[in-house]
């Protein structure tokens, strides 16, 4: 493209080939030097048809570069500047997000609202919904978060952002302690995103908040999945911990045995006091068997 601009400069390509040279750097992260260039083109094609194009860019290279006052001022001007064309809806939902970033979160909520209002179908809508719900949560405002999470859910339930509201509609009701509704929602996300990322993230919550208020048939199915289906993610030894702990209630040694076992013999520094925890509930259950030397095994991890 430079090449090109050097032999042809008075093209009618010429615009173009400038811009999309800009855009060259921008997709590298080297936003500095694509800002450069657009404001290059900005100069030499101010008629130009891909010039909205290029101020957006423009706001996005602060914006990515976590300049936001001057993402924020980019924006504006091109609202106020392109008030009629149709990609001035970007900007508005950059102009927003620039809002949150610069904690102006009074601004940002009605802002968003008003975009929402605006354009419901939009799949920024639908950023913004979810945005709302997160800065309530980090704000500790949990009915409006979730207000904010079900309208997510509730508009766009296949969307990968409706499986990230589900699992935070999970994470508010266990705070609450309502179990079967934070398992509602696990197994909605499991039902309906069941190749989503999050599954996992689901699939052990559904099982924890079960084991955590003694549903222990039920927290041990949904543990030993997940056991099962990903046993070298995070949270596979602290299912097996907690599917152990299920099983000595449920009255099965070998199966707890297993579980336990498996926690407290892993070679894994990273476990801590869960590693010594499993160790003393395995050598308790060895004691109770009679197992001497494997409860004492047991205890020399624990110690």
């Amino acid at each position: 493209l430079s090449l090109y601009l050097d032999r042809y400069p008075k093209s009618p390509a010429a615009p173009e080939a400038l811009f999309l040279m800009a855009l060259v750097p921008f997709r590298r992260g080297e936003f500095d030097i694509s800002r450069g260039r657009l404001f290059e083109f900005i100069d030499r094609h101010p008629n130009s048809p891909w010039l909205v194009e290029a101020f957006l860019r423009v706001g996005d290279t602060y914006y990515n570069e976590k300049k936001y006052s001057l993402a924020n001022r980019t924006y504006r001007l091109m609202i106020n500047r392109f008030k009629e064309n149709p990609r001035t809806r970007e900007a508005a939902y950059g102009l927003i997000l620039t809002r949150l970033q610069l904690r102006e979160y009074e601004r940002f909520l009605k802002d968003a609202r008003s975009y929402i209002e605006k354009y419901p179908g939009d799949d920024l809508a639908i950023t913004l919904n979810y945005q709302i719900g997160e800065l309530h949560f980090t704000q500790n405002r949990l009915d409006e978060a979730l207000r904010a999470y079900r309208e997510v859910e509730r508009r766009h339930a296949g969307s990968d952002l409706a499986a990230h509201a589900l699992l935070r509609i999970a994470s508010i009701y266990r705070r609450r302690n309502k179990v079967d509704a934070a398992i509602t929602a696990y197994e909605l996300l499991l039902r309906r995103h069941p190749d989503s990322p999050l599954s996992a993230n689901a699939l052990f919550g559904a099982g924890e908040t079960l084991a955590r208020v003694g549903r222990c048939a039920e927290a041990r199915v949904r543990l030993e999945n997940y056991i099962e289906e990903y046993p070298s993610l995070g949270y596979a030894p602290l299912a097996r911990f907690e599917a152990g702990r299920c099983a000595v209630k449920l009255g099965d040694g070998d199966a707890a045995i297993g579980h336990l076992g498996a926690v407290a013999f892993e070679d894994n520094g990273g476990l801590g006091t869960l590693r010594g925890d499993a160790a003393l509930l395995l050598a308790a259950l060895h004691f109770r068997r009679k197992e001497k030397m494997q409860a004492e095994r047991a205890l020399g991890v624990a110690a």
